[in-house]
């Protein structure tokens, strides 16, 4: 008898093995990093956090020198971005006392879904998310999630470093300053900083830093050591100062100067997000790491702090400093294709949202390669301008996908191996794949 039942046993257990998971149990997974339709990639693994503070100093050298951008970059980006409080200064993003704003589940598997790649080769989504470092993967459809997977040691609870997704988190946290007339788009930058008389700002109205069209001169160009973002990245404590270099990022900001031909065109400008970081903390008299705080992070119900990166003074680094958990970005991605209401509440006015997502496609032409049905909007990527798709995009494969129209919210952390934007333009196209199998 005692034979019997240890057979039907190991039979039990075995069988339970094999049997796949339900499609929709409502409910969460015990291990969301076991769901079965994505499988682990190939990338590179975190390094031991015990070392961190001696790998970090060791990839910053002389202190009068530019150091690369070795911490976001392989093999170092896979952990420093999952530990960045840890490597530099941050401000607490508090998700305040509520109660946690829970997901409902419908699992499915989206593995499948091909699109065309830049190569004009047929690939699935799958083989994209493990070719491109991918740490986190979330969709959302209609609210619930339908897919959720953790890699090379990100977990549910990990803050990940977000780049310039924290561009189109800052702009809906100033839209909800532009709801209530304290800030108003057609105003001088001047009027709400005054230090900036005389600087290359003078005359440039808010409207314009908002959509990246001041013609304040800055070139995102990271293998040009004479580019203003290698200037910018050490005033907000990202590279070495060197000498006779600004060391804050007001004073860098401050120093900045003018396009020579100014064409009044779209261009990828990392200065103009902290320009706005700067006017609301003037407004306000509070640092933007609080304000994201008081108004965005404790109204969604979040699982986690969020946290902001400050530079020497102590000026939250609002152009690429946010780091949140996969599912809280996913909250905040469903906040905006709810038109800014979330859990009852809305958050920032729909009509800022409608705002975003109205592009100028003209104005883009620079970028035609990148996304040839795009625009850019109020520090969002419109992917696509007719449909009006918006995106947040972060260097090294950070990115928000957001189809408004549909209900779907796609969330991807990644640690590129190399600062490839291929990588994103194909990223773009997989998830236009997944919004078609939708529409």
């Amino acid at each position: 008898m005692k034979t019997k039942m240890i057979v039907v046993l190991i039979f039990l257990v075995c069988f339970s093995l094999i049997v796949p998971e339900a499609k929709s149990t409502g409910q969460a997974p015990k291990d969301a990093r076991q769901l079965p339709e994505l499988a682990n990639p190939t990338g590179q693994a975190p390094k031991d956090a015990r070392f961190l503070p001696a790998m970090v100093d060791e990839l910053r050298g002389d202190p009068f020198s530019d150091f690369g951008r070795s911490w976001q970059n392989a093999p170092s980006n896979a952990f420093v971005y999952q530990q960045i409080s840890r490597a530099f200064p941050t401000a607490v993003v508090w998700r305040g006392d509520k109660k946690e704003v829970s997901f409902e589940y419908d699992i499915q598997n989206l593995r499948g879904i091909t699109f065309e790649n830049l190569l004009g080769k047929k690939e699935s989504l799958g083989k994209l998310l493990d070719r491109t470092y991918t740490n986190g993967f979330l969709v959302l459809k209609d609210g619930k999630i339908i897919t959720e997977a953790y890699f090379n040691g990100l977990a549910p609870h990990v803050r990940h470093h977000l780049m310039s997704v924290s561009k189109s988190m800052t702009s809906i946290l100033f839209g909800t300053y532009v709801d209530e007339g304290k800030i108003k788009l057609d105003e001088l930058v001047t009027t709400y900083i005054p230090e900036l008389v005389g600087t290359s700002w003078d005359g440039v109205k808010v409207v314009d830093v908002l959509d990246m069209r001041s013609d304040v001169q800055y070139r995102e160009e990271f293998d040009n050591p004479v580019a203003e973002v290698w200037m910018h990245e050490a005033a907000v404590g990202w590279r070495n100062v060197g000498l006779g270099r600004p060391a804050t990022n007001r004073q860098f900001l401050t120093a900045m100067n003018k396009y020579e031909k100014p064409d009044g065109l779209f261009h990828y400008r990392s200065s103009e997000t902290d320009i706005l970081g700067w006017i609301m903390e003037r407004v306000t008299g509070i640092g933007a790491a609080e304000l994201m705080s008081q108004r965005i992070w404790k109204k969604l119900g979040a699982e986690e702090d969020a946290q902001c990166m400050v530079d020497r003074e102590g000026a939250s680094v609002v152009m690429g400093g946010f780091g949140a958990t996969l599912r809280d970005m996913a909250r905040w991605g469903q906040m905006v294709a709810n038109g800014g209401r979330f859990d009852g509440q809305q958050i920032v006015s729909e009509e800022w949202i409608e705002r975003l997502r109205q592009g100028d496609h003209n104005a883009f032409k620079n970028y035609y390669k990148m996304l040839p049905k795009g625009a850019y909007s109020g520090q969002f990527w419109i992917t696509d301008n007719k449909r009006k798709i918006m995106s947040a995009l972060g260097y090294g494969g950070q990115m928000v996908y957001i189809d408004k129209d549909i209900d779907l919210v796609i969330v991807k952390f990644s640690t590129w191996d190399t600062p490839n934007y291929d990588y994103a333009i194909d990223t773009f196209r997989a998830f236009e794949a997944v919004s078609n199998y939708f529409r």
